[in-house]
C-alpha cells in the first residue's frame, strides 16, 4: 500500500483525491509517432512527458506574439499541433518544412503537444523509432493495468 509522506496522518493513496495525484507524477517518457501518442494521450490521462518524432508539415505564429505553432505529421496520418515559445530558447530558423524533428512535451489537448525541446531527429533514432514505439507501448500498458 502506498502512502503519502505529503500527508500530516500518513493516509493511503487515494488517486481520486486530487491532492494525493500530485503524489503519484513521476518522470514517464514516452516515444511514439503523431498517431500513437494522440492515442496513448486519450487512454492516459495522468501526467507524463512525450517524445514525437515525425516530419514538419507548416510553420504558423500562435495567437500570443511569442507564441509559434508547428504542424507535424507522419505520413498521411493524423496532425499534431506543437506548440512553443520564443522565450523558451528554440530558435525556428533551424528547422524546415519537411525536415523530420524530435519534440519533447507534454500534450494540453486531443492533438496539441507543448514542446519543451525540439531538435532535427538524428539517424539513430529514427531507426529504432519503432523498438522505441513497441517499448512504450509496453510500458503504457503496464501502467494502465496498475490502476
Amino acid at each position: 500500500m502506498l502512502t503519502n509522506n505529503n500527508s500530516n496522518n500518513n493516509q493511503a493513496y487515494n488517486p481520486t483525491n486530487p491532492d494525493d495525484r500530485n503524489f503519484q507524477k513521476c518522470g514517464r517518457v514516452f516515444t511514439g509517432t503523431v498517431e500513437r501518442v494522440m492515442k496513448w494521450n486519450r487512454i492516459y490521462s495522468d501526467f507524463c512527458y512525450y517524445e514525437v518524432i515525425a516530419s514538419v508539415i507548416a510553420f504558423q505564429d500562435g495567437p500570443n506574439r511569442s507564441q509559434r505553432t508547428m504542424l507535424l505529421r507522419d505520413r498521411q496520418g493524423p496532425i499534431l499541433q506543437v506548440i512553443y515559445y520564443s522565450n523558451d530558447r528554440i530558435n525556428i530558423n533551424d528547422f524546415f518544412v519537411g525536415e523530420t524533428l524530435r519534440c519533447l512535451g507534454h500534450m494540453t489537448s486531443a492533438n496539441t503537444l507543448h514542446a519543451l525541446s525540439i531538435r532535427v531527429a538524428t539517424n539513430e533514432e529514427l531507426t529504432t523509432l519503432q523498438r522505441m514505439v513497441y517499448i512504450s507501448e509496453h510500458a503504457m500498458m503496464s501502467c494502465l493495468e496498475k490502476k
